[in-house]
């Protein structure tokens, strides 16, 4: 019996991954439920487990990058029985004798074919293995990746090159991010709208919350709780535009914008409609926590159905946020400051307030709907309903 390792896809913006190291040796016995690699998705780093005993073969050497679904190994009963798996049941195939009296699977031989490898250069124990050979072409810096690395050293036309002082490339994570923010902004029509907000009473509320409860909550986290009620109340918000349907998700979950590792990424806290305020600070305190603590999986990325990106932190009164993944709105969160309010008619004070900034798929939402939505968003804010929700 043998085991498929694949590459899992946890989030739906997951197209690849990175193998980064690999725990256990080439043709080692390994038991049910022992880490057998660490990957590196566009959110974050996890372990891959091994769901039986057995002996590791691996397919996909460490650094990597392969798309989700793909097989980067097995665990079987014996070496010889994944022999028989990689080559579709041929074992007489997969062990033809080369000129050089080696032996090597079928994968192997196509593979070194392609780049016109002699197979009795490729070092290996035993069976030559397409791994060997992939292994001996980036030891001789010939893949299609350093290929194309050593490529995008060159400067564009119009840049001397005497004026550059480093080019590095980017992580994997970085080069994962770049190709979502492209697809984002490829797949979506973004519109802009803001709408400012009084957060005078609400921080009062907080404050005396904090005080008597001894329990933290802060600003954002009321944020996120409006905007969870919103979406329950204009479901077309959230959704996503998929060839020419309005995808609607069954449940609210809230991603929220966090830096990790020089990287944006977005852990989700789910079902945020039918939570309390309180409850939405615990969460997103611990996965501030696992941030700081590099404690990320990524099951803390999946399903989110809209995302809060808050830049108060950094004095940014306006920003353009852009849609993340397969959503149709973004909600941006500036720095609180003071502005001139009303606190009636013609008694205008200065007052604390904050914009928010969404960015919405104009084809699912017109300017009038995602207007409305920052109104009421804007009211459980201002109104400090927080009190009713905590």
């Amino acid at each position: 019996m043998i085991q498929k390792i694949f590459i899992p896809q946890v989030n739906v913006n997951d197209q690849s991954a990175t193998v980064v190291r690999w725990y256990v040796a080439e043709s080692s016995f390994v038991n049910k439920g022992e880490a057998l690699c660490l990957i590196e998705t566009q959110k974050a780093a996890s372990d891959i487990y091994a769901d039986k005993s057995g002996y590791l073969r691996i397919v996909c050497p460490e650094g990597r990058e392969v798309s989700t679904g793909m097989v980067i190994g097995y665990v079987s009963d014996s070496l010889e029985e994944v022999l028989l798996e990689e080559n579709d049941g041929s074992l007489k195939n997969s062990q033809n004798n080369l000129a050089s009296g080696r032996r090597a699977t079928v994968k192997a031989q196509l593979l070194a074919k392609k780049f016109n490898i002699d197979l009795a250069d490729v070092p290996a124990d035993g069976v030559v293995k397409e791994s060997d050979v992939y292994l001996f072409l980036e030891k001789k810096g010939s893949t299609r990746e350093t290929c194309s690395s050593q490529e995008g050293t060159a400067m564009p036309a119009g840049v001397e090159q005497d004026l550059i002082g480093s080019v590095e490339p980017l992580s994997s994570i970085q080069k994962k991010v770049c190709s979502a923010v492209e697809e984002s902004l490829r797949r979506n029509v973004g519109s802009y709208i803001s709408v400012e907000v009084r957060v005078d009473k609400v921080l009062a509320v907080i404050k005396e919350y904090v005080s008597l409860k001894r329990k933290m909550v802060r600003l954002n986290d009321v944020i996120i709780k409006a905007a969870g009620l919103a979406l329950k109340k204009f479901p077309l918000m959230n959704a996503f535009y998929w060839k020419g349907q309005i995808a609607r998700y069954r449940s609210i979950n809230i991603g929220i914008i966090m830096d990790y590792q020089g990287s944006l990424v977005a852990p989700v806290i789910k079902d945020v409609s039918e939570k309390t305020v309180e409850q939405i600070a615990v969460e997103s305190g611990l996965l501030q926590m696992k941030a700081l603590k590099n404690q990320f999986v990524p099951e803390d990325f999946a399903g989110g159905t809209f995302t809060v990106t808050n830049l108060s932190g950094l004095g940014v009164k306006h920003f353009m946020p852009i849609i993340y993944g397969y959503q149709s709105s973004i909600l941006g969160v500036s720095a609180e400051h003071l502005s001139c309010v009303e606190d009636g008619p013609s008694t205008p004070r200065m007052g604390r307030v904050i914009n928010l900034e969404m960015t919405y798929d104009h084809r699912l939402v017109n300017g009038i709907q995602a207007a409305v939505f920052l109104k009421e968003i804007k009211s459980f804010i201002e109104t400090a309903e927080i009190e009713k929700e905590v």
